[in-house]
């Protein structure tokens, strides 16, 4: 009786038959195939093997075929019992949410529109309110004093600022396509968390050349003096640049933590 039922079940045990079904389920649910139509396959699946053996289930006693086929028919039936519903929960970083957590929600709330129609103009005055955004409350978050508050404004407004702003134009252009083609149109909070990706990449780019303008000693840069040949500013334009990095996982913190894709976001 055993052999008979390993027999019906051997196709199963196949490594190239599991092999078949894993890339199967897998390509299924890459395709977007909803959960009961894979539940309906497998079932068909079954059926047809144990269809394809009939003559070896004739062969087995009432005493051990009828247990078999309660049993396969309990698997069948709760194969398709629903799948609960899978609730993302963002994760908490106690060490940078110390001592002041960002927000849940409405934290772009504040952020200009961003009209397609005038991405430029939208672009920089996203650029304004992240700066706002960065150091307004470093006072009482970092107590930082109101002279350094005011530096820190000043430097990103000098440096992350200006050029052709095509890496950051790109996002947002990008983005747009991709929501498209995924048959959604993108939200007015679309635009605007593409935007501020947008500067992230842009400020990377702005601490990266402040950088390598004192390492190679260069006079100018988008048309004005580096940074660091401004007066009073020397070596400290080394900082500067680690901080305007810094900046941006701040703010990919404060836009993003409550994302599925922002630990993504961080390592990309």
């Amino acid at each position: 009786c055993t052999a008979q039922i390993f027999k019906i079940f051997q196709f199963f045990l196949r490594p190239h038959s599991l092999c078949y079904i894993v890339d199967g389920v897998q390509a299924a649910n890459m395709s977007g195939i909803p959960p009961v139509y894979l539940r309906i396959a497998s079932t068909v699946c079954s059926l047809g093997v144990l269809a394809g053996n009939y003559q070896w289930l004739l062969m087995l006693p009432h005493q051990a075929l009828i247990p078999m086929l309660l049993s396969i028919g309990t698997l069948i039936a709760l194969s398709f019992i629903q799948d609960p519903e899978v609730i993302h929960e963002p994760q908490r970083c106690p060490a940078t949410d110390w001592k002041h957590p960002p927000p849940a929600v409405g934290v772009r709330d504040a952020f200009p529109k961003f009209d397609r129609k005038e991405p430029v103009k939208s672009f920089v005055q996203i650029c304004e309110s992240l700066i706002q955004e960065c150091t307004r409350d470093l006072p009482k978050t970092h107590e930082i004093p109101v002279m350094e508050q005011k530096w820190i404004v000043d430097m990103l407004e000098y440096n992350v600022k200006g050029g052709k702003m095509n890496r950051g134009l790109m996002v947002i252009e990008s983005g747009a396509v991709i929501m498209k083609a995924q048959g959604r149109e993108p939200t007015e909070d679309d635009l605007k968390k593409l935007a501020i990706l947008g500067w992230c990449i842009e400020w990377l780019q702005a601490w990266l050349l402040v950088a390598d303008d004192f390492m190679d000693s260069s006079e100018t840069r988008r048309g004005q003096v580096c940074w660091y040949k401004k007066e009073g500013v020397d070596e400290i334009a080394i900082n500067d640049a680690f901080l305007i990095e810094m900046l941006v996982y701040r703010v990919l913190k404060r836009h993003f933590w409550m994302e599925p894709y922002y630990m993504d976001l961080v390592d990309l």
